[in-house]
C-alpha cells in the first residue's frame, strides 16, 4: 500500500494532516502505522486515494481551496466511512442528516462560492444585485465582465476581427503572449469566411496568414490542412471535418478565449460549484455499491430521496 504523503502534493498535506485526527476514529478500514518513539504513527488511506487518484478526485482537490476544499474532504471521509464494510449497509434518514449536519460551512463561503460562478460565467446584472444583497464582494472589476461576454458573443455571432480589437482593447498581451489561442482565432476567421463562400479570400488569407504558422507549428499545420480541406466539398456534411462548421466550433473558440482573459485577469477559467456538483455525484457513486442511503437525485433542489429497499 502507499503512503497517503506519497499520494499528495505537498500543497495538500498540511490540509490533510488537520483531518487525521477525526479521520482515525472515523475510519474503519484506515490503518495505523506504528512509528517509533519519536514520531507519531502515520495513517495509510489506500483505498480512498487509491480510488480518488483513479477518477482523478486528487487533481480536482488541488483546484479547491480553503472551504471548498474541507467541504470535498469530509465527502471523501464519508465516502471511506461506509467503503469499510463487506456488505452494504443501511444508512437511515436520520442517520444521513447527522452526517451531513456535521460538515459545517459558513453563510459567508457559500455566498463566495455562488459570487464565483456568477463572475466567471458572466451574469454582471446578477453578480451587481448579489453583491447588494449579500455583501460579497466580486473582488473583480464588474465592467470587465461586461467586456469579457462583448467578446465572447462576437465570436458566437462569428465576428471574428470585431472579437480581436475587444481583446486587444481588454489586454493586448492575452494574444501577444499565447500563440496558439491567436491561431485558433485566425483558424475561425478562416473558417468563417469559407461558410460565407469567400473561396479566393479564404485561400489568400491561409496562404498569407496561416501557411507561415504551420510551418513553425506541426500542430497548426495539421489544423490549416483540415480547414482547408472544407474548400474540396460542395456540401459540409460529405465532408470529415464538416464539424468545423458547426455552431460547437464557435462555441469552443469562445470559451478558449473567455477562459484566457479570466486567467489573465487572475481569476479562475472556470467556475468551482460545477466541479463540487461533480465530486458529490462521484461520492454517491462510490457510496452506491457499499450502502443504502438517502440520494441527492435533483440537484436544482438537492432533496434527500429514500431509496428503494
Amino acid at each position: 500500500m502507499t503512503e497517503i504523503s506519497g499520494l499528495l502534493v505537498p500543497g495538500l498535506r498540511r490540509i490533510f494532516r488537520r483531518f487525521q485526527k477525526n479521520a482515525t476514529s472515523k475510519l474503519p478500514e484506515a490503518k495505523v502505522v506504528a512509528g517509533n518513539r519519536h514520531r507519531k504513527p502515520r495513517i495509510r488511506y489506500s483505498l480512498i486515494w487509491k480510488t480518488a487518484l483513479k477518477e482523478g478526485i486528487v487533481d480536482s482537490l488541488i483546484e479547491f481551496h480553503g472551504f471548498e476544499r474541507s467541504v470535498v474532504i469530509s465527502l471523501l471521509l464519508i465516502v471511506v466511512d461506509q467503503l469499510g464494510s463487506a456488505s452494504k449497509k443501511v444508512i437511515t434518514r436520520e442517520e444521513w442528516e447527522k452526517k451531513l449536519n456535521d460538515v459545517k460551512i459558513m453563510k459567508d463561503d457559500m455566498n463566495k462560492l455562488v459570487m464565483n460562478y456568477l463572475v466567471t460565467e458572466g451574469y454582471v446584472e446578477a453578480a451587481e444585485r448579489f453583491k447588494m444583497e449579500s455583501g460579497t464582494e466580486p473582488h473583480v472589476d464588474l465592467a470587465t465582465i461586461t467586456e469579457r461576454m462583448a467578446v465572447k458573443k462576437a465570436l458566437q455571432c462569428g465576428n471574428i476581427e470585431d472579437a480581436i480589437e475587444k481583446v486587444n482593447d481588454l489586454n493586448p498581451e492575452i494574444l501577444d503572449t499565447n500563440p496558439q489561442l491567436f491561431f485558433l482565432l485566425q483558424q475561425q476567421k478562416l473558417i468563417e469566411m469559407i461558410r460565407n463562400g469567400k473561396t479566393e479570400e479564404a485561400l489568400e488569407f491561409a496562404q498569407e496568414e496561416l501557411a507561415p504558422r504551420g510551418e513553425e507549428n506541426q500542430s497548426f499545420l495539421e489544423e490549416l490542412e483540415k480547414t482547408v480541406a472544407l474548400l474540396a466539398f460542395e456540401n459540409a456534411s460529405d465532408c470529415p471535418v464538416g464539424g468545423l462548421l458547426d455552431i460547437s466550433q464557435r462555441l469552443k473558440t469562445a470559451n478558449e478565449v473567455n477562459a484566457a482573459i479570466l486567467t489573465s485577469q487572475s481569476h479562475e477559467k472556470d467556475p468551482k460549484l460545477p466541479s463540487l456538483l461533480k465530486m458529490l455525484i462521484w461520492a454517491q457513486n462510490q457510496l452506491d455499491e457499499k450502502a443504502v442511503y438517502p440520494h441527492i437525485n435533483n440537484l436544482s433542489t438537492a432533496m434527500l430521496e429514500d431509496p428503494a429497499i
